[in-house]
């Protein structure tokens, strides 16, 4: 598991852990279809490998292969970087099976490392 930003208290400012889960995933922007690959993921959001033409703001529609379909907007996204972010527009129950699903992938990956 990553571990998130730290702000100058030393806290941590994320509100859900990252994990570095390797999944298959289709953006859809602007009736627009874009393949790429999770770099990490959390109840929050995901950032996603290649970049793509897309701004901070922009509403993206993301299919991650195995957890289903969820939407978002665009946090971050740099030309000069190979990942951009998306934050998760997802309601309680739909951030309660990410997390259960995560959970048990992170779980799996590290019986299988053991």
């Amino acid at each position: 598991m990553k571990t998130g930003k730290v702000g100058d208290t030393g806290r941590e400012r994320r509100r859900h852990p990252r994990h570095a889960i390797v999944k298959k995933v289709r953006t859809r922007h602007n009736s627009k279809e874009h393949k790429g690959r999770t770099k990490d993921i959390s109840a929050g959001g995901i950032a996603v490998e290649p970049n793509v033409n897309m701004g901070p703001g922009d509403a993206v529609e993301v299919a991650i292969d195995d957890l289903g379909v969820f939407h978002g907007m665009v946090a971050r996204a740099a030309e000069d970087s190979d990942f951009f972010a998306i934050t998760f527009n997802a309601d309680g129950y739909d951030k309660d099976d990410l997390i259960s699903e995560l959970t048990r992938i992170h779980d799996n990956i590290a019986t299988e490392e053991s």
